[in-house]
């Protein structure tokens, strides 16, 4: 007997598996017509107050390189070479609106505060500011290791995140991350 699913709900995948797109095909085989796949997933990307790309390195405009943007950078293109689906959630349009199987995909970009920086915000937003600056706090030393082993610069790495604990505790700059929600439905096909 095969069972359907009316719900399933894939989160936060990214960085631990190598074919996203197979993941979404699987899933199609188990969601019943109707169903709803629904997508979370954080970018390993950081933003300055304008939401433009923190720099890992000069840029055009002046901006001077952030040792959080050269980190995420740097387990970017570490888990890039390891074959994982590191910017998979750029590729979920087109795997999905090109799938027949799947009708009605939507999509959201939320940005949220590292840190509790915004204050003007409301109570939510400082809170939720404060949970994202401790958990990426929390994958600091856990990032030194990888990327070391990864053959990356241990002097290099410790400066990227000696460096990033410092921008996010002092909140300067005041960055943002990027939470992406999508959706779609199971078509009968």
């Amino acid at each position: 007997m095969t069972y359907k699913f009316d719900i399933i709900h894939i989160r936060a995948l990214d960085n631990g598996i190598h074919d996203y797109k197979q993941v979404i095909d699987n899933a199609s085989e188990v969601l019943r017509p109707g169903g709803v796949l629904l997508l979370a997933s954080v970018g390993m990307y950081a933003y300055d107050e304008e939401k433009k790309l923190l720099p890992s390195a000069a840029s055009e405009d002046g901006r001077k390189p952030s040792a959080l943007g050269c980190l995420f950078s740097a387990l970017r293109e570490m888990f890039s070479k390891q074959g994982r689906a590191t910017d998979a959630l750029w590729a979920w349009p087109d795997w999905i609106n090109g799938d027949p199987r799947y009708e009605g995909f939507g999509m959201r970009d939320c940005y949220n505060p590292l840190g509790p920086w915004m204050e003007d915000g409301e109570r939510s937003e400082r809170a939720i500011g404060a949970l994202t600056r401790e958990n990426t706090l929390g994958i600091m030393d856990i990032s030194e290791k990888m990327l070391i082993q990864a053959g990356y610069e241990p002097k290099l790495v410790k400066e990227w995140v000696t460096g990033s604990r410092r921008e996010i505790e002092a909140q300067e700059p005041r960055v943002f991350k990027l939470f992406r929600y999508a959706w779609a439905t199971r078509t009968s096909v």
